[in-house]
């Protein structure tokens, strides 16, 4: 307790006086809350792999608190517990209800293909996104997919159809 609170006082110091220690305090503070996110990114994504994302789930023996863990985060049924949600551009979201994962239509300028360097790789991670995206908008639920107003944009110069303009503005916006 006593450290806890000298660390404390010494970071207050350091962040009051100012010059080239809180720079560094600062800098090492940015770093520590980076190697957290880091740590949260791993544990959702194990979280996502484990899930089955399906409804259900039985417990056939409780024999310890993880049994009765595992038989509430495997869904048994043929159904997924998705809630799908469609853009007012065309688009599908699907999240998962148990574990939260979210899928989203891949947007080009994320995978940057277009580049000679790696374009192959940045390429392929585009396609398999694309095909794990079109999976989960394919998954059978019997939740019915709620909607927006739809609507078409279309380029005034060449009149062809921009909805991943729409598309692009979402991913930066998260969601």
């Amino acid at each position: 307790m006593k450290n806890a609170l000298k660390n404390f006082l010494r970071a207050l110091i350091v962040l009051i006086d100012g010059g080239p220690q809180r720079d560094q305090f600062q800098l090492e503070q940015a770093h520590i809350a980076g190697q957290h996110l880091a740590s949260l990114d791993q544990l959702l994504a194990k979280r996502h792999a484990a899930c089955n994302h399906r409804k259900g789930g039985l417990i056939r023996r409780v024999k310890s608190d993880t049994s009765i863990a595992e038989g509430l985060n495997n869904g048994t049924s043929a159904s997924y517990a998705v809630r799908k949600h469609q853009m007012m551009n065309g688009d599908i979201w699907v999240d998962c209800i148990r574990c939260g994962k979210k899928w989203r239509p891949p947007v080009h300028q994320d995978f940057n293909w277009f580049e000679r360097k790696f374009r192959t790789q940045r390429f392929q991670n585009y396609v398999a996104a694309l095909v794990e995206y079109d999976t989960a908008c394919n998954f059978e639920t019997n939740n019915s997919t709620s909607s927006s107003i739809l609507c078409n944009f279309y380029d005034r110069k060449t009149g062809r159809q921009a909805n991943g303009v729409i598309r692009e503005m979402y991913a930066t916006i998260g969601g």
